[in-house]
């Protein structure tokens, strides 16, 4: 039976603005899910987020990551007995941190760099700086060397030359030992 003419026309479509969230997954993995080693690829969006990781695992407490997070952050990570053993991050402020259990080796065949506003180089033991070929070059406004307890200065011919002042003094006794010394 067709509905009466007036029913049929009180009843009109009304859109109503409906607000949601968008959310994707998917997560594509090698043909063999249930055993390791194996490669994953994760993808999660939404409105106002994306996150990528790329997973290569070779168990639990094994693997390597690159995640990808919006513009926040990339960060590349080495996973090995379940602790982070390596690790390279991309912030969105421009800094980039290096961090290692181990050892890090930089190597170039030419020239190598490093330009900053400033630069501290810090080793909790021993730094040690060599130049085989052409020696090593300190150049500065100021150059500042000090240490807490003792600093020789040794070489097969040793010179110390200030072009306006140079002033050598002790808090407690100086001495100037030589086959021959030469004042003035």
């Amino acid at each position: 039976m067709a509905p009466s003419s007036s029913l049929t026309s009180s009843l009109r479509p009304v859109l109503v603005p409906i607000t949601f969230m968008v959310l994707a997954v998917w997560s594509l993995a090698d043909n063999y899910t249930k055993k390791t080693p194996k490669n994953i690829v994760y993808q999660r969006r939404t409105d106002s987020d994306t996150y990528m990781k790329i997973s290569s695992l070779k168990d639990d407490k094994n693997y390597s990551n690159i995640v990808f997070t919006n513009e926040e952050s990339l960060q590349i990570a080495l996973i090995n007995g379940g602790s982070e053993t390596a690790q390279i991050v991309f912030k969105k402020d421009g800094s980039v941190n290096i961090t290692a259990k181990g050892t890090i080796d930089i190597k170039a065949d030419k020239d190598m760099t490093l330009s900053a506003t400033n630069i501290t180089i810090k080793a909790h033991q021993e730094l040690k700086m060599e130049g085989t070929a052409k020696g090593v070059s300190v150049k500065g406004q100021k150059i500042a060397v000090e240490a807490d307890t003792t600093m020789d200065v040794k070489g097969l011919n040793t010179t110390v030359e200030g072009t306006a002042k140079a002033d050598f003094k002790a808090g407690a006794m100086a001495s100037i030992t030589g086959a021959m010394v030469k004042i003035n």
